[in-house]
């Protein structure tokens, strides 16, 4: 599929700008033909073998029940983890990673953002439930297949430091390296330093320090280096609970998400739906 294709604004108007960005990547790491398919084929791997997941605050998820509707922080005016700054913030960011926007967009039109998550999640995030912490104590991992012709990703948070204007996302049916920190996406008043994200992280795959089967350990194996905190995904178009939904899993941090849990079990056990304390039972 073309990113051209999608039913999405956005991403269709990505297309050209993918183009030119995909170029320029070239241009300055063409020399290096093996590092790209060392790290192209990395994120293959990775992609293939990680659940698509988002994690959000405990009190949200009655409300996405009710309406069966999984709204993205434009939509909302949501300001929890990255988000703070409200609209403005999340739409430069998204025009910093996407390039610039079409006019008239809906709410709706904005990607949702999410993350890789392993298929073992103790393995992936027992260690660490840092993501938790960040975004909401209940993790949402969705149906693969629905979404992913309309996912991109990015390695690493796209707003922390404001990395959006380093990172180039790409579709998660078509990977390429260009979605690592590198070279400033736009012409700013004071430069940017080019940081060299795609060697660093070839090293780190080289050295047997990033792992395809724990995702959510990028940021420990990266050493906390800036830019390197998960995999990011942006999920684009309508994200409805009863459809892509696959599964939940919560911590214990706000103290009533087994209470709540409980509450929402007969309409999770009616859809099929399982939802799991990380470090205990399931329900």
């Amino acid at each position: 599929m073309n990113l051209s294709e999608s039913e999405n604004p956005i991403l269709q108007s990505y297309s050209e700008v993918f183009k030119k960005r995909w170029n320029l990547f070239n241009f300055i790491n063409g020399r290096n033909p093996e590092k790209i398919k060392v790290v192209t084929d990395f994120l293959k791997k990775i992609v293939e073998a990680s659940n698509f997941s988002m994690c959000l605050p405990i009190e949200n998820l009655p409300k996405i029940i009710e309406s069966d509707l999984i709204k993205n922080a434009m939509e909302t005016g949501a300001s929890k983890g990255s988000t703070i700054g409200g609209n403005e913030v999340r739409r430069e960011a998204t025009e910093n990673l996407y390039g610039e926007l079409p006019k008239d967009l809906k709410p709706s039109d904005y990607p949702k953002f999410g993350f890789l998550s392993g298929k073992d999640l103790m393995k992936d995030l027992g260690a660490d439930i840092d993501i938790f912490w960040h975004y909401g104590s209940v993790m949402l991992t969705f149906k693969k297949e629905n979404l992913f012709n309309r996912t991109t990703l990015t390695v690493g948070s796209s707003l922390n430091f404001n990395e959006s204007i380093l990172k180039s996302p790409v579709p998660v049916w078509d990977v390429f390296p260009m979605c690592i920190k590198g070279h400033a996406t736009k012409m700013l008043p004071k430069p940017i330093p080019m940081f060299r994200g795609f060697d660093f992280f070839y090293d780190q795959i080289i050295n047997g320090k990033v792992s395809t089967s724990a995702p959510n350990q990028l940021a420990i194996n990266c050493d906390d280096v800036p830019g390197f905190e998960n995999y990011e995904l942006q999920f684009f178009g309508e994200l409805r609970f009863s459809r892509d939904v696959e599964s939940i899993h919560f911590v214990e941090l706000a103290g009533n998400e087994n209470e709540i849990i409980n509450e929402l079990k007969p309409k999770l056990d009616e859809l099929n739906i399982p939802a799991q304390n990380l470090f205990g039972n399931g329900f």
